[in-house]
């Protein structure tokens, strides 16, 4: 009872440390299985993967290194150099990886089996295709800003597409895991991430940029964050931030679901019998 009234914080706020420290706990204690379901998965993409220029020969590495899916896709479209194969096919597989670990992890933090079926994991398609073409458009706009403007303007643009962007995946991070945890269709699962955060979009906001400046801080640290030849160190680091922002984001879900609505019936009918 006393860890039940600990967790539960009807109104309370959420704390960046504690979801920090949720996620990396499932992360750490779950290593060894995580990371065996991750790179079974996205072995194809690792073994294809060629120690190159991303951009050289319109190939790109499996897992992309450190480049962005949606910034890809906004050059390629400003000049066409046939990636849009490769990024899409990267970007499911990663995405479908995540699903994966958000339902595992989450599964560990509450104790209780998901509630998605079938119908609701072929959902995340359209919310997954969705979520790449709404970045890759914005991104769309600061690329064609480099043709008619200046330097100095494109930096300005770029920091405010940055800022717009972490608002907007604050603002709807938490529709993968309302869809691939509780069932919720597209649309729905929009909505619900959209409400769950309300309140708690700046610490939200933080943890995405939390996650973004750990991934970078490890390439920086071991120097290969422009030196393609470091391919497996790059494909080392992408592997080690997918599994751990996935669990996260579980964590982050699962927090908030407990601060707006508290424990669902069957937990609390756990507690009690």
């Amino acid at each position: 009872m006393r860890e039940l009234a600990h967790r539960v914080r009807p109104g309370g706020r959420l704390r960046v440390g504690r979801i920090l420290g949720l996620g990396f706990r499932v992360w750490f204690r779950r290593f060894v299985p995580i990371h065996l379901v991750t790179v079974v998965c996205l072995a194809p993409l690792m073994l294809g993967a060629a120690a190159k220029d991303p951009f050289e020969n319109g190939t790109i590495p499996g897992l992309f290194g450190l480049h962005s899916a949606a910034w890809v896709l906004a050059i390629d479209a400003m000049m066409p150099e046939g990636l849009f194969r490769n990024v899409a096919i990267g970007y499911g597989a990663q995405f479908a990886v995540t699903v994966i670990l958000v339902r595992e992890a989450h599964r560990r933090l509450a104790g209780r089996p998901t509630k998605s079926r079938s119908r609701a994991i072929l959902g995340l398609l359209p919310l997954s295709a969705g979520a790449l073409l709404a970045f890759a458009l914005l991104d769309l706009l600061v690329t064609m800003t480099t043709r008619s403007h200046g330097p100095h303007v494109w930096l300005i643009l770029m920091i405010a597409m940055s800022i717009a962007q972490v608002l907007l995946a604050a603002a709807f991070w938490l529709a993968l895991p309302a869809a691939a945890i509780d069932g919720h269709g597209p649309f729905s699962a929009l909505g619900r991430g959209r409400r769950l955060s309300r309140g708690a979009r700046f610490p939200l906001a933080v943890v995405v940029i939390a996650l973004t400046l750990l991934e970078w801080g490890f390439a920086l640290i071991l120097g290969t964050a422009m030196e393609p030849e470091h391919e497996a160190a790059l494909a080392a680091i992408a592997l080690l931030s997918i599994t751990f922002k996935a669990c996260v984001l579980a964590a982050a879900y699962r927090e908030l679901c407990l601060l707006r609505e508290g424990p669902p019936p069957d937990e609390l009918g756990a507690i009690f019998s």
